[in-house]
């Protein structure tokens, strides 16, 4: 999913740059469109349907593994990891909002 969000980042990357040296973007409607959607699509992953700040329901019933679950997100850093690609959404979005 990082990899995906990377990806996404590189593919507009250019895009302030060329405003700032030519003055326009040459991007058509659709093709902004279609960023924006990749761009929802991927927050929606991430802040909706991954669950990566919740605790799984799993653990209702096993809740001995909970501490074991807690220290791997910790040792993974999920957290500040979400924290870091909302930043970067924001960056996105803030660009999409320009170009609409």
């Amino acid at each position: 999913l990082e990899l995906r969000i990377d990806r996404s980042i590189a593919n507009t990357r250019n895009i302030p740059e060329i405003m700032a040296a030519t003055g326009e973007v040459r991007l058509s409607s659709r093709s902004v469109t279609r960023m924006m959607g990749e761009l929802i699509t991927l927050r929606n992953q991430v802040n909706l349907e991954f669950d990566l700040l919740d605790t799984p329901d799993l653990f209702w019933e096993y809740s001995k593994w909970e501490p074991l679950f807690n220290t791997c997100r910790l040792h993974l850093d999920i957290d500040r990891r979400v924290t870091i690609v909302n930043q970067r959404f924001e960056v996105l979005q803030d660009l999409f909002e320009f170009l609409e």
